[in-house]
């Protein structure tokens, strides 16, 4: 801190602060539809860019009311294929994944991240799928399921 202040970039040190202070009210509030909200400033190695995170356990409906995993969606730009997104879902014994991105991923880097994600798997002892997904929008939104439980007219 001293030395980005010492350097001229007291205009980011206070930027960061004020991030850091938003991050830490955000991750203690439970927003609409049980979605909690989290920002977190990445450097890409040109700029700081902001990834949204986005989770919630969820619950089987019934009697026991028993607890059916935690559901998560990291949203972050990124320059090879544009706006990407994961959506996942961990359970006892299972993790879900899907990735989504604005432009498809080279079927090279798919097998690359498959590998990845199927080893993690198989060392943790865990079962779980991995789906690739491209297009314009992305298929879920947490951010208009949480607009929409809030009523009209919030914006966020």
């Amino acid at each position: 801190v001293r030395t980005l202040r010492e350097n001229g970039r007291g205009a980011l040190v206070q930027r960061l602060n004020d991030d850091f202070l938003q991050l830490g009210r955000l991750a203690e509030e439970r927003g609409p539809a049980d979605w909690r909200v989290m920002v977190l400033p990445i450097f890409d190695g040109r700029a700081l860019r902001q990834a949204a995170i986005y989770y919630r356990n969820s619950k089987k409906d019934g009697p026991e009311d028993q607890d059916t995993g935690t559901r998560f969606v990291v949203e972050i730009e990124l320059s090879a294929v544009g706006s990407m997104q994961f959506d996942g879902l961990v359970r006892p014994r299972r993790f879900d994944l899907i990735l989504r991105s604005e432009r498809a991923i080279l079927e090279s880097w798919q097998s690359d991240i498959g590998e990845i994600f199927y080893g993690a798997l198989a060392i943790s002892g865990l079962a779980g799928n991995l789906t690739f997904q491209a297009g314009e929008r992305h298929a879920f939104q947490p951010l208009e399921e949480i607009r929409a439980s809030r009523g009209k007219g919030v914006s966020a």
